[in-house]
């Protein structure tokens, strides 16, 4: 599993992976960085939770209503099958969701239904925008770098 060095500042396959449960209640994967020796950690599905789930897909859902919980995205998601994760994103200075999320499905199978069933589908006066999220680059095009 990889994870990022603090000290290498970079991106490593961690070596020693083991699960963890961090002292917020989260799982974590544990291991040692193969270079340096640093202890790494990645917060979020544990090691066990990888291997048992398979090839999960993660879900970009957009234009949703500011109304929409968690909760409720996780109900529609649900009718095609497994929901590994839902996350709506907010702002990070007010708290307000900024009208878009994220769902994880326990297979691609699933994702794909839940895509073809839900794109352009009304979910409180607002018809959702569903495909197949990209995967997160390197550059996320902040200010310093």
């Amino acid at each position: 599993m990889e994870a990022y060095c603090m000290k290498c500042r970079t991106k490593r396959e961690m070596k020693d992976a083991e699960a963890v449960t961090m002292k917020n209640g989260k799982p974590a994967t544990q291991g040692v960085c193969p270079v340096c020796g640093t202890k790494m950690f990645r917060i979020g599905r544990s090691t066990e939770q990888v291997n048992k789930s398979g090839p999960n897909m993660r879900i970009y859902v957009g234009n949703l209503s500011y109304e929409v919980t968690e909760e409720e995205l996780r109900q529609e998601f649900a009718a095609f099958g497994e929901v590994t994760s839902v996350t709506i994103i907010t702002d990070k200075y007010s708290g307000r969701p900024k009208g878009f999320g994220f769902v994880e499905m326990a297979s691609v199978s699933e994702g794909q239904a839940a895509i073809a069933g839900l794109n352009g589908k009304t979910l409180k006066d607002r018809a959702l925008n569903v495909d197949a999220a990209r995967p997160r680059s390197d550059s996320r095009g902040g200010r310093f770098g």
